[in-house]
């Protein structure tokens, strides 16, 4: 995948693993994370219903304080009622979120 000059066929090979592979989107995710655009990916499986799927992604990439992906993840922390670790990283992530910052 990562010999693949067109970005389309990233997306692409996401939706097939998505299909195909789930238990290795991370996998895939991890390899392509310099190349992919994060709100892009996080639009594909929100699109799916698919966001508790790539968690470990998230939260690898949610110290790029990209606006999508910190939404997403502190949405699923919700749902989940992990509010220790949504307090941390609305604390450590909030510029996208400033109304919850003290």
């Amino acid at each position: 995948m990562i010999k693949v000059a067109n970005a389309e066929y990233y997306y692409k090979g996401i939706q097939f693993y998505n299909d195909y592979q789930p238990t290795l989107i991370n996998d895939l995710l991890t390899i392509l994370t310099p190349r992919v655009d994060h709100a892009r990916v996080v639009g594909i499986f929100k699109k799916l219903n698919n966001l508790p799927l790539v968690k470990p992604y998230l939260v690898s990439v949610q110290q790029s304080n990209i606006k999508a992906v910190n939404e997403a993840y502190n949405q699923l922390l919700i749902e989940e009622e992990d509010f220790d670790t949504l307090r941390t990283s609305i604390d450590n992530y909030g510029e996208v979120f400033p109304f919850f910052k003290n």
